[in-house]
């Protein structure tokens, strides 16, 4: 399945644009760390109704204490 778009629509060029100033700031770093822990948290509740072995949260220690120039592309190959 695909989905054609007009020649002149640049809203995934808007998107990325705001995705690299959001990562240029301490709001945008401190957004997606939220983003990052409740996942993870949403994550051990399907797993402990289930009985299974939760994720442990010490290993994330450091996901509190990086900044926004501590980011790294992720879409470089």
């Amino acid at each position: 399945m695909a989905m054609l778009r007009s020649l002149d629509d640049d809203s995934q060029v808007k998107t990325r644009v705001c995705q690299y100033e959001a990562s240029k700031n301490e709001k945008g770093t401190e957004i997606a760390k939220q983003l990052v822990l409740g996942k993870i948290e949403g994550q051990n509740q399907v797993l402990k109704k289930y009985g299974l072995k939760r994720h442990d949260f010490s290993v994330l220690k450091g996901v509190n204490s990086l900044k926004a120039d501590d980011t790294m592309d992720l879409g470089a190959n």
